[in-house]
């Protein structure tokens, strides 16, 4: 069945940066197409409004094999969407891994039980900023190829292609387990140490999309409600801060979407990236339209 796109709802969560520059670069594709958008980040500092329009384009990175934890909190405290339609598109570190391929069943499932048709699926890759990361020649070319691939899609969203993808029931199975996850994010978050380095800037607390950091006597002090984007620990001018929870997450050498892109001046274009061990799967990512070659149209 056909859908429209002359108005749009653009929601989304965003961690350290990623999802952000992609919904940002995917509402400027669609206003030069005609289009109304209404942006949204999740963040406990932003009120919503709920503008009626013709579809709902719900964005996020993929944490642990499905969404994070506040995007199913936004889904859920909503009767309704004031959107006949939706789309579903998703940003990753390791492309198109079994991890991944089911990260947005669970958020379709919650947009169809208010009456909200999926008729969208899309899946972008940047910069790993957990675990993990990735190679510096890598993260430089998914920044510069990103408005590419925005471009296809967002050309796709305003054109009524409908695209659905079947993940199989093994990355069902994997996406599952990995709800388990957003347990250990409650104490990943609570657990968050403050060494002598703290200068009380605040930053941490600002910058928390869930409210999870309270500045208390010059010092910041954690609750539950973490959803572990770890924008806290890689936004942090001095360093100060370190999970005693789950300290394999955070990259040693810490993380800087901003700095990634100030590289891209420098970038070779004749230099080869090194697709080695597991970034091989990145490969085609580079030599393919953004949307899944396995769609049903």
């Amino acid at each position: 069945m056909a859908y429209t796109a002359r108005t749009i709802r653009l929601v989304f969560f965003s961690g350290t940066g990623g999802t952000q520059m992609a919904a940002a670069h995917l509402a400027s594709a669609l206003r030069r197409r005609g289009v109304t958008v209404f942006e949204h980040e999740l963040h406990v500092r932003q009120p919503f409004d709920d503008e009626q329009a013709d579809l709902l384009v719900l964005m996020y990175p993929v944490y642990a094999g499905s969404a994070p934890a506040p995007v199913y909190a936004y889904l859920k405290s909503r009767a309704e969407l004031n959107a006949p339609a939706a789309a579903v598109i998703c940003g990753t570190g390791g492309g198109d891994a079994a991890v991944n391929r089911a990260s947005r069943q669970r958020a379709i499932r919650l947009l169809e039980d208010r009456d909200c048709r999926v008729v969208y699926e899309g899946m972008l890759v940047m910069p790993s900023n957990a675990i993990t990361p990735t190679p510096y020649n890598i993260a430089l070319r998914l920044i510069k190829i990103l408005p590419e691939k925005i471009e296809i899609m967002a050309g796709e969203l305003v054109s009524g292609v409908t695209r659905r993808i079947k993940p199989g029931i093994p990355a069902g199975a994997v996406s599952a387990f990995g709800e388990i996850e957003k347990r250990g994010a409650v104490l990943f978050g609570k657990k968050m140490e403050v060494d002598e380095r703290c200068i009380a800037c605040a930053v941490c607390a600002d910058a928390c999309p869930t409210g999870n950091i309270t500045m208390e006597n010059g010092k910041p002090c954690f609750s539950n409600k973490c959803a572990t984007c770890m924008r806290c620990v890689y936004s942090c001018p001095e360093n100060a801060l370190s999970p005693r929870f789950m300290k394999w997450l955070v990259l040693k050498e810490g993380f800087n979407l901003k700095g990634l892109e100030k590289g891209l001046a420098g970038l070779e274009e004749t230099e080869d990236p090194s697709f080695k061990g597991v970034w091989r799967a990145l490969k085609p990512y580079f030599q393919v339209p953004a949307a899944d070659n396995k769609a049903i149209r």
